[in-house]
């Protein structure tokens, strides 16, 4: 699978499990980063912070360019891919343990859902590596 795909099937699983109502680590840094709601946005500090981070990089970007000629674009892509993964590995991780507490039984012995959960997005992570692997030695295809 291309990476983009399988970027776009974990994102959009743990969007759906935030909006389910399961809270996840990174829906918890949204809230606390938008306390205010989305609306709050516009006026938040973190425009400060990212516009302060977009004009470094392209400082450095156009220092870069101008004595050493363009680089390859996937020393720009790869660090992104890899806090997109960190992010949804710590996002799977929490909601394995959250499923672990939903699925027990009495003597909590059965933890199905947890995993049901593992089996399933496991395999996915482990597809989303894999295919950033593939994307890096340019056979992604």
């Amino acid at each position: 699978m291309k990476l983009l795909t399988l970027a776009i099937i974990l994102a959009g699983t743990i969007i759906l499990m935030n909006i389910a109502g399961i809270e996840t680590n990174s829906g918890k840094f949204i809230t606390y980063v938008f306390s205010d709601g989305i609306s709050s946005l516009r006026t938040s500090e973190i425009w400060i912070y990212f516009s302060a981070i977009i004009i470094l990089a392209g400082a450095v970007g156009v220092k870069a360019g101008f004595f050493g000629g363009s680089p390859d674009p996937a020393f720009a892509i790869a660090p992104l891919a890899g806090i997109f993964g960190a992010v949804i590995l710590s996002d799977l991780i929490g909601l394995y343990g959250k499923l672990n507490e939903y699925g027990q039984n009495v003597d909590g012995t059965l933890n199905w859902m947890g995993n049901i959960f593992l089996i399933s997005f496991a395999l996915l992570f482990l597809a989303f590596v894999f295919s950033l692997v593939s994307w890096w030695r340019g056979s992604d295809g």
